[in-house]
């Protein structure tokens, strides 16, 4: 596995959320769209790292489009944010297909999550997870949103121990190959073939 700071230094496309870590002030300076807080450089926007062999400096270019409104029966793919044990904060960045910038905010409830019986959200989602969902109210702040059927929840995920992708091992359970760790997600039909739904992980 090749890591973002690594597909930064290379400037390769990589996909960056808010928050995300890009290095630290040791050996990179903030750039445009990001901050610093307590030694590393953050991203302070969704978009693409960028990298400054001149003057070692990281900056972020915000990705931006045309933002449609989210609508009940919307499919959005967002990024886990906070999660307690009801409910998790999903930050939405794909409106049907369409990316969208800056995203909006959604909840998702602990009985919005699976038709099975959950009994604490950190077993269905962990945040930095990539979950698919379907919007339920739209109009509300934050929107509300359920991932009920088969093709809906995670999509994509890392091992919240060393960071590497993880692998489906089974329903709802993944692996990573890295450290052997096994982890619980509500995963979508469709977990790690999820590719064409996003341009960059």
């Amino acid at each position: 596995m090749i890591s973002i700071k690594k597909q930064i230094i290379q400037n390769e496309p990589v996909l960056v959320f808010p928050g995300d870590e890009l290095g630290v002030i040791e050996e990179f300076q903030p750039g445009p769209y990001t901050y610093e807080e307590e030694g590393i450089i953050r991203s302070a926007v969704l978009g693409i790292p960028r990298f400054s062999n001149k003057d070692y400096t990281i900056e972020v270019l915000p990705r931006t489009s045309t933002a449609p409104v989210p609508r009940k029966g919307d499919i959005v793919i967002g990024q886990v944010g906070h999660t307690g044990s009801q409910i998790a904060t999903i930050n939405i960045f794909y409106i049907n297909g369409i990316e969208v910038f800056p995203t909006y905010t959604s909840i998702i409830h602990i009985s919005q999550v699976s038709k099975g019986y959950i009994s604490n959200m950190e077993d269905a989602y962990k945040s930095g997870d990539i979950v698919r969902a379907r919007v339920v109210n739209g109009k509300t702040i934050p929107i509300q949103i359920e991932t009920l059927d088969s093709n809906q929840g995670v999509i994509f995920s890392r091992c919240s121990r060393c960071g590497d992708v993880l692998v489906k091992l089974g329903k709802d359970k993944l692996k990573c190959n890295s450290c052997q760790r096994t982890e619980k997600r509500k995963t979508a039909i469709d977990y790690g073939r999820a590719g064409k739904d996003i341009k960059y992980f």
